[in-house]
């Protein structure tokens, strides 16, 4: 009974340990994109990317106040396409959202960014309107059901001996899920006022695959 009782605690112990762990390197990160969701048809490509972001985004090593934004952007398969008057229309925990797309250099690509009091999950059901006609698409995540999480990424970078001593220093984390041909990688970049570092990791390994000094 006592030797159970000794192993129920140390396990406690350790489960303990780790929570904490967590909670001070989720403390540290200034951008979080755990998700992106995307809907694809002849005529367009629709992606939107879902973060938690420090806003404004500074480089200063601290996490200043965080707020939720999705990210459209609309990449038209036709040069031709005339794409003038853009809007996105959604619905999110019963509140309503609605914004124009922006024209950037790039004329087959608009952009648009909105803020949100939650992110979507799994999917994401919109109404994109292109000169006055509405359709009603859902945007679904791309997001591999074999991708680690961005907590057992970090969990793995903090047994790097460069990492975990920058990250005990005034130092602010921003990672970012990228998805790529199918397949998922983690970007995690440590930020100070002096430079960033930056690691590739592999979504389904936890490989390192590019480390990056600025």
């Amino acid at each position: 009974m006592i030797k159970k009782l000794f192993i129920i605690i140390t396990v406690l112990c350790s489960a303990l340990t780790c929570c904490g762990k967590n909670s001070k390197l989720d403390s540290k990160i200034s951008q979080l994109r755990n998700d992106i969701y995307a809907y694809d048809c002849k005529d367009f490509t629709l992606t939107a990317l879902a973060d938690t972001v420090e806003a404004p985004l500074s480089s200063d090593g601290a996490v200043g106040k965080l707020e939720k934004v999705i990210t459209f952007k609309l990449k038209t398969k036709n040069p031709a396409q005339n794409t003038e008057n853009c809007s996105i229309a959604f619905s999110l925990n019963k509140k309503n959202y609605s914004k124009d797309f922006e024209f950037k250099q790039i004329p087959t690509l608009l952009s648009c960014q909105v803020k949100v009091n939650e992110l979507p999950k799994k999917s994401l059901e919109i109404s994109l309107t292109v000169n006055g006609k509405a359709s009603q698409i859902t945007l679904k995540s791309v997001k591999c059901p074999s991708t680690k999480s961005y907590g057992d990424v970090l969990k793995m970078l903090s047994s790097e001996e460069d990492f975990a001593k920058r990250i005990e220093e005034n130092a602010e984390l921003r990672i970012r899920l990228i998805n790529n041909g199918g397949y998922d990688y983690w970007y995690v970049g440590i930020i100070d006022k002096e430079k960033t570092v930056s690691y590739l990791v592999d979504g389904e390994s936890l490989e390192i695959i590019a480390k990056k000094s600025d």
